[in-house]
């Protein structure tokens, strides 16, 4: 992996965000030979944990060289962050209220009470860790769940998803795109993740061409 932050041009991050989508290949392929059948592109809460593997590997290194992460950890964190959901659906970030977040802690208990005893042993303390983010592990879980979003956007299908969003929502993405980002980046600098703050910083780049965003 090459960890110089000097070499990670706009040419080069855009050409790894295209392997790294490339990965993503798997969420398009449906088992049993059949095919989606809808109008936009969608993104299930499997899939969005799935890209997150692929980007927790990715940053694995770059972002902690001498390997003091507790990886495993960080992979049972990504497999858990958004486990609520199964009760509660997924609710955008930039129109979930505090009634929200504490209807997804009440939800959080259902999941584990209904979950197997592997996941139901660590669920509540894995997600309050990410939450309080006190810890290396639960930090870039937090960032890498942030940039996975992003990624998303860039492209075609992408644009289509929100476009199709704010239709349906009501929401303006020009509006609160501009507070979320400056919420993200504020984190990922408190964070110090370098790469991942580059990235951020390409995608920003180009939502601003394809028209996404006039922010």
């Amino acid at each position: 992996m090459n960890n110089n932050i000097e070499k990670f041009t706009d040419e080069y991050v855009l050409a790894e965000i295209k392997k790294i989508k490339y990965t993503y290949g798997v969420n398009g392929v449906i088992r049993y030979n059949l095919e989606r059948d809808e109008l936009h592109k969608t993104q299930s809460v499997a899939e969005h944990m799935t890209n997150m593997l692929f980007l927790a590997y990715y940053f694995r290194e770059l972002e902690d060289a001498e390997s003091k992460m507790d990886f495993d950890k960080v992979v049972r964190m990504i497999l858990v962050h958004d486990m609520a959901e199964i009760e509660t659906g997924d609710i955008i970030t930039t129109i979930k209220t505090s009634a929200d977040s504490e209807a997804e802690k009440v939800a959080l208990k259902t999941v584990k009470e209904k979950s197997p005893e592997f996941v139901a042993r660590e669920l509540e303390e894995l997600c309050d860790e990410i939450e309080e983010s006190k810890t290396f592990e639960a930090r870039f879980v937090k960032a890498i769940d942030k940039l996975e979003g992003q990624i998303f956007w860039i492209e075609k299908e992408g644009v289509e998803m929100v476009d199709f969003i704010d239709k349906k929502t009501g929401i303006d993405i020009n509006v609160v795109y501009p507070i979320m980002m400056d919420k993200i980046t504020k984190m990922l600098n408190d964070f110090d993740f370098k790469y991942i703050i580059r990235f951020l910083e390409v995608t920003h780049q180009e939502r601003m061409k394809t028209g996404i965003i006039n922010y």
